[in-house]
């Protein structure tokens, strides 16, 4: 498949894969919300 060119039957594959990477993000911005404000103000400097 081509990056240039997106046909009707990858977009089950392409989904899939927009869908793992939406869920990675999602997950990293978690970890980082949730992290201790004091290391978040430490990373800062």
């Amino acid at each position: 498949m081509s990056k240039d060119q997106i046909t009707f039957n990858d977009l089950p594959q392409v989904i899939a894969e927009l869908r793992d990477e939406v869920s990675g993000m999602k997950a990293l911005l978690l970890n980082l919300q949730n992290r201790p404000t004091q290391q978040r103000e430490k990373e800062r400097e």
